[in-house]
């Protein structure tokens, strides 16, 4: 995913901040209400890429490949509306 935020430091790295993750559903029922929600820092995503998986633990490739890009992980604290 791609996060649609319109706060400053995002939208100048857009291209570089992703979100990573797995579901058992519907990808668009997931992000249905992103805006809403912290995990899409508060903002409405797009769907950059999406993979089926076979003969693999979605959550097992989920943390690999969370590991895997633990050194560019982006640490980053939001005010929400209710802050």
């Amino acid at each position: 995913m791609r996060s649609l935020s319109d706060e400053p430091f995002i939208a100048k790295n857009r291209s570089i901040i992703h979100k990573i993750g797995v579901t058992g559903g519907d990808v668009k029922k997931r992000i249905a209400k992103a805006k809403h929600n912290p995990n899409y820092l508060l903002a409405d995503v797009e769907i950059v890429a999406t993979f089926q998986l076979a003969n693999i633990h979605p959550k097992k490739l989920e943390l690999l490949l969370h590991k895997f890009f633990a050194g560019a992980r982006l640490d980053l604290e939001l005010m929400d509306r209710s802050s």
